[in-house]
């Protein structure tokens, strides 16, 4: 498996690292927070990598199946922090 969001309708093509850096510096926007719900993101290769266009960022480290990844306890903590 290589990437996220498969698109079956043009040939099963996909986001990985790369277009996704690419999209998002293209855009040129800086995110306060950048959240991924998707299995395996909260890797440091990813994190090194939005770490160009994201302040902080939020992932699940392991495979998540058809859960639900809720970023609302971690906004939480966010918010008690400061």
């Amino acid at each position: 498996m290589n990437g996220m969001a498969y698109d079956e309708l043009n040939g099963n093509d996909s986001l990985n690292l790369e277009k996704i850096s690419y999209g998002i510096s293209a855009a040129g926007v800086n995110f306060d927070m950048l959240s991924f719900d998707s299995s395996l993101m909260g890797s440091l290769e990813i994190a090194a990598e939005m770490s160009m266009c994201a302040d902080y960022m939020t992932a699940p480290q392991d495979v998540i199946g058809n859960m639900f990844y809720s970023i609302c306890p971690t906004i939480r903590q966010l918010i008690l922090k400061v």
